[in-house]
């Protein structure tokens, strides 16, 4: 296996979600807690990203100090999908001493991950990231309806996350004047 480093000049900017029940080794064993801290913490460091986010979610069943400073230091991981379920596992845990590290996310240059940490910053009570939702409701890409969906967690009139609940929010946002109709909790 190689390593590497948390550098996100060398960032994997591909999303695609990762499947952390069947991640398999090359020697077939799937990865998950049965293989012990160790060898998890070994496969935190892969180059593959998806190894890494499965013995993220691995590590989490075994909880902890440690555990919880492991997953929050994946925050800066360089592939996007790590980052993304490093935010997930964080709301998981409760792991409130992260929510500096999660405020600095929701200036990531990645909107799923933008959208990842404001949702973890909202299971705390903390609606610090409406703004940067916004702004990637409003940014052009694939990632439009995970920040449609964000937002629904801002509002109290939920909109379907959909072409039509993405159009709707799109010109609620853009006239702001208008924007009282809804009412951010």
């Amino acid at each position: 296996m190689t390593t590497t480093t948390n550098n996100k000049s060398k960032e994997n900017t591909e999303y695609s979600q990762v499947d952390c029940t069947n991640v398999k080794l090359p020697d077939g064993r799937l990865v998950n807690s049965g293989l012990g801290f160790t060898k998890l913490m070994v496969l935190l460091a892969d180059s593959n990203s998806a190894y890494r986010v499965a013995a993220m979610v691995a590590l989490v069943e075994m909880r902890g100090d440690k555990v919880a400073n492991l997953i929050t230091a994946r925050l800066n991981d360089c592939a996007v999908i790590v980052r993304v379920e490093a935010c997930r596992q964080i709301a998981k845990l409760g792991i409130r001493k992260a929510v500096p590290q999660l405020y600095d996310s929701l200036n990531d240059r990645q909107p799923y991950v933008v959208c990842a940490a404001a949702k973890a910053l909202m299971s705390f009570g903390d609606a610090m990231g409406y703004e940067q939702v916004c702004k990637a409701v409003l940014k052009k890409g694939a990632h439009q309806m995970e920040a449609l969906d964000c937002l629904n967690l801002y509002l109290e009139e939920k909109l379907p996350v959909d072409e039509k609940g993405l159009k709707t929010a799109i010109k609620m946002l853009s006239e702001p004047k208008k924007m009282n109709i809804f009412t951010i909790h």
